[in-house]
């Protein structure tokens, strides 16, 4: 098997639930690289040993894209063929990494361009199974699957697996997005490039989606922080306006990013905080206004 670096982001992490990731990392892969945002209990990682393990404490929360390109990069440096993303509440079974690596081998071997393969995946919280599906115009469309990884129109980037080789030709994760969006909007870059990315059916992942979920119309809407809110009505709008980013695509996210956002402030406990942040990220989408901005909770 060829050179495997995982890179894992930490922001005040859940400690039980880090370190049970990093022992379902660590021994499948040849690095683990973990990009600390400056969280409070950063100090606790510090605490595991192994040859394997390489830790970078930042000063200041640069956001999860640029985290995860300080990993990419550290891994290009230790000569890795491969990255192999991960969110801090990720925990894999045994084989992972061997699976993901055969499929994506697999998918090359029969010329396939391929950006990246994750896993399947599920709620943490509801235990909501994520199948595969791909856009057709606005609706979304589940897609049919064996034992072969399967075509998807994006995938998130905790579990996948991407050579570096392909990150030259693509591009890293936009830094300015921060976070929220990151994987859709590299993933369609992906494909403006002509290369398409896969969901494998022979890997399965926990993946914790939102704080809060609602069932709207049939269908399963996650409810963020205030936090979050802001980057994902940002972000959201900036999506739209990338010329990559497929037509009826920006018509949904417009449509869920305003049914989101009326949603939001409804069942906030604290309204007036919830509408600032809401217009807030709103009105900075629309002047492009992205970047490393954390929004402030309090004035």
């Amino acid at each position: 098997m060829e050179s495997i670096s995982a890179v894992l982001v930490t922001y005040n992490p859940e400690i039980d639930v880090l370190i049970s990731s990093i022992k379902s990392i660590l021994p499948q892969v040849d690095n683990l690289i973990i990009v600390d945002n400056n969280s409070s209990n950063a100090e606790l990682v510090k605490n595991i040993e192994s040859e394997k393990l390489i830790t970078i404490f930042l000063d200041s929360n640069v956001g999860l894209a640029t985290a995860q390109n300080l990993g990419i990069r550290h891994a290009k440096k230790l000569g890795s063929d491969f990255s192999l993303l991960f969110d801090q509440d990720s925990v894999i079974g045994s084989n992972f990494v061997e699976k993901i690596y055969s499929d994506y081998v697999y998918l090359e071997n029969k010329n396939v361009e391929v950006a990246a393969v994750g896993p399947f995946f599920y709620d943490r919280n509801t235990k909501y199974i994520y199948n595969p599906t791909n856009y057709v115009g606005p609706f979304i469309s589940k897609v049919e699957f064996d034992n072969e990884p399967v075509s998807v129109t994006f995938v998130i980037a905790s579990g996948s697996l991407i050579r570096m080789k392909v990150l030259e030709k693509i591009g890293l994760m936009r830094d300015d997005f921060f976070i929220d969006f990151i994987d859709i909007e590299w993933s369609l870059r992906a494909k403006n490039f002509g290369y398409s990315v896969f969901m494998s059916p022979n890997v399965t992942m926990e993946h914790n989606i939102g704080d809060k979920r609602i069932k709207l119309f049939n269908r399963l809407i996650s409810l963020h922080s205030d936090f979050r809110k802001y980057y994902i009505y940002r972000n959201g709008l900036y999506m739209v306006k990338l010329p990559y980013v497929p037509f009826w695509y920006k018509v949904r996210l417009l449509v869920l990013n305003s049914i989101r956002s009326l949603l939001g402030i409804f069942l906030s406990e604290e309204k007036s905080k919830t509408l600032k942040v809401t217009m807030g990220g709103w009105k900075d989408g629309f002047f492009n206004k992205v970047g490393c901005k954390l929004p402030n909770m309090d004035e």
